[in-house]
């Protein structure tokens, strides 16, 4: 919990950046450090994923604590994880063009194509997609688009 909260603080009150990517290559690393030097965030623009995480163990070291690859052009290269660490869109982004409702009033058709199926979303849904990551003073900036139905962002 401990470093969930961490998380969240570097990512609302980032005061130091280091950026070392191009907004065109969507495979270079941008870094983000908290002024204390306490936590550490890599992403790279490919689904805007996340590409390491450095928080200090109970021993005081360094350990990157997300799962994800040496070489970030893996992402491109790799079908079997697509979406590894990419940001969540509307709905999460889970099932394209998928609602739900609350209290659930009707259950959906485990047949229908677009039902729990996330690699058969294919190319244009906001994970696979390639951002551009520009940099700011204050943090990193993630542009997207929306659709017409304001349904990806």
């Amino acid at each position: 919990m401990r470093v969930l909260w961490s998380v969240l603080g570097l990512i609302v009150l980032i005061i130091n950046v280091v950026a070392q990517a191009s907004v065109t290559d969507p495979f270079k690393e941008h870094t983000i450090t908290a002024s204390d030097g306490s936590i550490k965030a890599k992403f790279i623009g490919s689904g805007a994923s996340l590409s390491e995480l450095w928080v200090k163990d109970k021993y005081g070291r360094f350990r990157d604590v997300v799962l994800g690859y040496d070489n970030t052009t893996l992402w491109k290269t790799d079908p079997s994880h697509p979406i590894l660490n990419s940001i969540v869109g509307r709905y999460a982004n889970r099932i394209k063009n998928g609602t739900f409702s609350i209290p659930i009033s009707k259950s959906p058709d485990p047949n229908s194509p677009n039902t729990y199926h996330i690699f058969r979303n294919g190319p244009d849904t906001m994970q696979a997609r390639l951002r551009p990551m520009e940099e700011k003073l204050d943090g990193i900036a993630v542009t997207g688009d929306l659709s017409a139905q304001l349904q990806e962002a």
